[in-house]
């Protein structure tokens, strides 16, 4: 998976071949295998290798992803061993709880022979993970990803998990992946019958700078996929720039409001997303 990669929606199944290949046939930009939170503990090492199978014999089309246990954790441990020696082609690894930096660095040193091209997603789930946000982004690289992980870090609070709530710490991962230059992803929306909601918590991620968003059922990803591809930013993009490229003057009035290079260079950002 290279930086260009889509993210608008990455679908997050249960380490199982059956659920697992209804990911692989929806139109989410990615789908991602879950070992961690979705696997009771007994079931972690059948689950690892059931799902590493699966890898192995499913024909698709689609980047593939997993999220492994916490580095920090014995499960964590052996996923990224297992991963490794069974040489499966993976576009993201998504590491849960992330709270240090070194937690990336020893990844990334483990994968830089056996998997160079894989690129990592650091779920920041806790305060302390928050406030270690510019050590961990830094060991990022270009085409890796912030991840937001709403419910844990709720929890971990004592708040409910609301967008209010949680709007600084959103802030904060928009600022850091901004920063560092990579990609950042919003956590999933636990609503699953009403599109509606899933739109409206979509579109407050996209409007305060998120590149995509985890989703946890197939119906939920046609409206991601919608409402990050951003259609109206495009249009806005296009007519900035189709207005001001035969402009002597720098700054002109448009529809009632000034239009400068601030906003030319964002409307090429947008068009060379």
């Amino acid at each position: 998976m290279n930086k260009k990669t889509l993210s608008r929606s990455i679908l997050c199944t249960p380490a199982t071949m059956t659920q697992f290949k209804s990911a692989i046939n929806c139109s989410a930009d990615i789908a991602l295998m879950d070992l961690e939170d979705s696997i009771p503990l007994l079931m972690k090492d059948s689950a690892r290798l059931n799902g590493l199978n699966a890898f192995k014999l499913i024909t698709h089309d689609i980047p593939l992803a997993i999220r492994i246990n916490s580095i920090r954790s014995f499960h964590g441990l052996k996923d990224i061993i297992e991963i490794i020696n069974s040489g499966v082609d993976l576009a993201l690894i998504h590491l849960p709880k992330v709270e240090y930096a070194s937690e990336i660095r020893v990844v990334s040193d483990w994968l830089v022979e056996s998997a160079p091209n894989t690129q990592l997603g650091a779920i920041i789930e806790s305060p302390l993970g928050l406030s270690n946000l510019n050590e961990i982004s830094a060991t990022l690289s270009e085409g890796d990803s912030l991840v937001f992980g709403a419910k844990d870090f709720s929890c971990e609070m004592g708040i409910k998990d609301t967008w209010d709530n949680l709007l600084f710490a959103r802030y904060q991962l928009v600022m850091a992946a901004k920063r560092f230059k990579v990609k950042v992803i919003d956590s999933p929306s636990f609503e699953i019958n009403d599109m509606e909601i899933v739109r409206n918590e979509a579109t407050m991620a996209r409007d305060i700078g998120f590149d995509g968003k985890l989703a946890i059922h197939p119906s939920q990803v046609p409206v991601l996929n919608e409402v990050f591809t951003n259609s109206e930013n495009v249009a806005w993009a296009n007519d900035i720039i189709n207005s001001c490229s035969s402009q002597k003057t720098i700054i002109k009035s448009k529809a009632g409001r000034l239009i400068g290079p601030p906003d030319v260079k964002l409307a090429q950002r947008i068009l060379n997303m």
